[in-house]
């Protein structure tokens, strides 16, 4: 059997698109049973027993046009207003496949008289000639009004794809077909004459002989208007054929009343693969969403493996997209769908389009992105425990709120290229989005509230498969997955210091009504930063900067250079500290790789940091492995409560302890601006726990790989003391700033703090 491949007929537009669906149901129907169509290489394939030759023949001497008619809209050529002269010539043909068209123009006709309708039926009268119409017309027509509407008990709802049913204002798309008939010579059995038009329309061939007629939303590029051509304007130009079978693709999207699962049992029209519109992906629909004008989104099914006609009519018949047990309502959960392998049968790509109306109150079928049909896991953590519950709900609260509808906007966007194109960055981006989400509700009055009494609970906890499927490798991701590590396991953990949540162990995370800790709103990333580190030390002390993840240095050294998006990592912060607490292959980063490329460390930063370090109680952990040995006992240092926080030989210290009131000392100190005044602060309280600052980077004559740099502006250099760091990260900076022999430790003692801080300058 040859593979005919139709050249005309590539995916888009969508008049392309039915085009192709309705010559392989029409040569299924009435030519070759056991044909097969597919998609291939952006044009429509039939594997058949005819040849091209044979197609067209078929098409100029033996089809049978599906006789579709409209009589219950104005304009559709049954009433006095309309223009008659198509429906009129086909009833006056005498033409034998005109034959059934001509039973049903009598059919409508004859009772259109009796139920005495001689002009456009008003609303109770159109519901009731609908249901007449569907029991007095043959099966053929049906097919027309079955993909037009879906008749329901209380009302009709009509199919975004075809308009308002089966038309768009006074352009009634039967009549315009019956028109192009017409055009073709179907009534007068002449149709040889469009030969060369139908050649164009199935293997694109060029031809003269287009119509100047309307082709409604079908074709935006072929409608016509201002600035559509080289002049001010242009005519919307059609071939014929192509209306013509595009209409009878079109009757393949039938309708059905169905019962979605979980709408408490209530019927809702179903038309195949048609959702609700989301302002979000490309531009099309943030205009719609400007003007308030979008009739839906259909997302067209492409498939590559030869199907039969009954297969495709089941897979349109069918017309899901699902997550789960339930189906998809808008754009973004029909990407989540496709995503998640929610719609199979075959297909392996779909694509999205809007109906917005764009020229005049004309409505035009915009493509809106393609979308292949694969697995994202990512896509699968939306549905992990409650979190795809709280996206409808966040989606219910924030209409009509600027602030809420902008980061919707942006989720939406996120999910909408995460299933597009897959990948770590764009799981990066969806986390990031749902931080900067549930960050606008914790700046709600009370948090969680977005007007009145409409409010959303806290994001509840995500998949800790977060961590290892967003991980995209940037500085920004690996910086908040160590901030957000802070306290994970613990009664305080990080999250608490963003947002006024109650965070209880084996229960939902909920808003807290009492006083807590959350840090000031709105702030800067520094600003943020910097009231994290000051909150924990007050609440908790030096042991509220002990993280279950450690940061790179080298990571620490790109952020006290400013070198990285601040912005973003306060998103990833947000977003990771509602990861639920757990193991994750990115939960371990590995050791910094600065033995390769040099780092340029900030001096003060490093000193600073030796005096900020979180207390880890277990001995023999390496820090000071060359300074242990010739301190005094544990005890003595214990008694002069100044000793050196984190280090093997260092005590646990509490929130009350001169540690941790030596770090917000030095604080105060940073967020004046006195840099040098916390810095000497530092190197005292450090000397007087006898770990003597080296007076400059490469005494002791060992290489290494870490030059200093000047010091960061004060805000900065504070806030990245909330890093938590490694034990070798730690060594490194030990071993860069530390006198480590014995011989250093019990040298001449004399000179001061000041004075050993100023020969390190």
């Amino acid at each position: 059997m040859p593979d005919l491949v139709l050249a005309g007929c590539p995916p888009t537009p969508l008049l392309s698109y039915l085009k192709a669906l309705g010559v392989m149901r029409l040569v299924a129907e009435q030519a070759d049973h056991q044909a097969r169509g597919a998609w291939r290489n952006e044009r429509f394939l039939i594997v058949s027993q005819l040849t091209a030759d044979d197609l067209v023949e078929f098409f100029i001497t033996a089809y049978r046009p599906t006789p579709l008619v409209g009589p219950w809209a104005g304009g559709s050529g049954f009433f006095a207003n309309d223009n008659r002269e198509a429906v009129r010539a086909i009833a006056a043909s005498s033409t034998a496949r005109l034959a059934p068209y001509r039973e049903v123009i009598a059919t409508v006709e004859e009772l259109l008289r009796a139920e005495g309708l001689s002009d456009k039926p008003t609303k109770s009268a159109k519901q009731r000639l609908l249901r007449l119409l569907r029991a007095r017309l043959p099966d053929e027509a049906i097919q027309w009004l079955d993909s037009a509407f879906v008749l329901g008990e209380d009302a009709d709802s009509a199919a975004p794809l075809l308009g308002s049913g089966g038309n768009d204002g006074r352009f009634d798309f039967s009549r315009n077909f019956l028109e192009r008939l017409v055009d073709l010579g179907f009534h007068e059995d002449s149709v040889i004459r469009s030969k060369a038009l139908l050649q164009a329309a199935l293997w694109g061939e060029r031809t003269a002989g287009l119509t100047a007629s309307a082709v409604g939303q079908f074709d935006p590029g072929g409608a016509g208007g201002p600035n559509a051509t080289t002049g001010m304007e242009a005519e919307s130009v059609l071939n014929p054929w192509d209306w013509v079978l595009a209409l009878e693709g079109a009757v393949l999207f039938a309708g059905a009343a169905a019962r979605r699962y979980g709408a408490a049992g209530s019927s809702k029209a179903v038309f195949p693969f048609t959702v609700q519109t989301i302002a979000a992906g490309d531009n099309a629909a943030v205009e719609a969403e400007a003007s308030g004008k979008a009739r839906g989104e259909v997302w067209l099914p492409l498939w590559k493996r030869p199907t039969s006609l009954a297969g495709i009519r089941a897979l349109f018949g069918e017309g899901r997209l699902s997550m789960g047990r339930e189906q998809a309502r808008d754009g973004v959960e029909s990407a989540r769908a496709v995503a998640s392998l929610g719609a199979q049968r075959g297909i392996d790509e779909f694509v999205r389009l809007g109906l917005f109306e764009r020229y005049g109150r004309n409505y035009l079928a915009t493509v809106m992105g393609r979308f292949p049909v694969r697995r994202e896991a990512a896509i699968g953590l939306l549905e992990w425990g409650g979190t795809a519950r709280w996206l409808n709900r966040y989606r219910a609260v924030a209409s009509d709120a600027p602030r809420h509808e902008a980061a919707l906007r942006r989720l939406d966007c996120a999910i909408l290229n995460l299933a597009r194109y897959g990948g770590r960055r764009q799981a990066a981006d969806v986390l990031a989005s749902l931080g900067a989400a549930e960050r606008e509700l914790a700046l709600g009055t009370p948090p969680g509230h977005v007007r009145g009494e409409v409010s959303c609970d806290p994001l509840p906890w995500l998949s800790p498969d977060w961590r290892t499927l967003a991980n995209d490798g940037s500085v920004e991701f690996r910086l908040a997955v160590a901030l957000a590590s802070l306290g994970a396991r613990t009664e305080a953990p990080l999250r608490a210091h963003l947002e006024a949540v109650k965070v209880e162990p084996g229960r939902p995370v909920r808003w807290a009504t009492e006083a807590h800790t959350a840090v000031v709103r709105n702030a800067t990333a520094l600003r943020l930063l910097l009231g994290i580190l000051e909150r924990r030390l007050v609440s908790i002390g030096l042991a509220g900067l002990s993280g279950e993840r450690s940061a790179r240095l080298a990571d620490v050294v790109a952020f006290l250079h400013g070198e990285t998006d601040d912005h973003r990592l306060v998103d990833l912060l947000w977003g990771l500290s509602a990861v639920e607490p757990g193991r994750s292959a990115a939960a371990t980063f590995g050791r910094s790789e600065h033995t390769r490329e040099a780092l340029v460390l900030p001096r003060a930063w490093a000193i600073l940091k030796l005096l900020f370090h979180a207390p880890r109680p277990s001995p023999g952990n390496g820090h000071g492995r060359a300074l242990g040995a010739s301190l005094p006992a544990q005890a003595e240092l214990v008694s002069e409560q100044t000793s050196l926080p984190g280090s093997a030989w260092a005590p646990e210290m509490g929130a009350g302890s001169t540690g941790a009131a030596a770090c917000s000392l030095v604080l105060g100190q940073l967020r004046a601006g006195a840099v040098d005044l916390a810095v000497r602060e530092a190197t005292r309280r450090l000397r007087a726990s006898r770990v003597v600052v080296l007076p400059g980077p490469t005494a002791g004559g060992r290489e290494r790989s870490v030059h200093f740099s000047p010091r960061p502006q004060p805000e900065r250099l504070a806030a990245a003391l909330l890093f938590p760091l490694s034990d070798h990260e730690y060594d490194e900076l030990f071993n860069l700033v530390v006198r480590a022999s014995t011989a250093d430790l019990t040298a001449d003692t004399g000179a001061t703090a000041t004075q050993t801080y100023e020969e390190a300058q």
